[in-house]
């Protein structure tokens, strides 16, 4: 496995015994379920010290169009963080039913 460290405050993630707090800076142990690591990867999360710095996510998300469960991840985490929502680290279902609800929390 890579190594990796974490770019961010804080980070969950998941092993197989439950899961685990990791601060900026904390290199990611082995331990962590592959899943986890593929999620903060595709979040932005982590740096790799075989890959450089972790890119900046994506913060480009469609113009004038309301959040839906087509956009990805960075997608929707970028409208929450625009639209000051707050979102969970974790599987794309999460994220989406968070920002859906935050949307018609909105509406209503």
């Amino acid at each position: 496995m890579a190594s990796y460290t974490v770019a961010v405050a804080l980070v969950v993630a998941h092993t197989k015994n439950g899961v685990i707090h990791l601060y900026k800076g904390d290199v990611v142990p082995a331990s962590i379920t592959p899943d986890s690591l593929a999620n903060l990867k595709e979040l932005g999360f982590l740096l790799s010290a075989d890959e450089g710095p972790a890119k900046e996510p994506d913060r480009a998300y469609p113009e004038g169009e309301e959040p839906a469960e087509s956009w990805t991840v960075a997608q929707l985490t970028a409208w929450a963080a625009d639209n000051g929502v707050d979102v969970p680290t974790g599987p794309k279902p999460a994220v989406v039913e968070a920002v859906l609800t935050a949307l018609a929390a909105r509406k209503a």
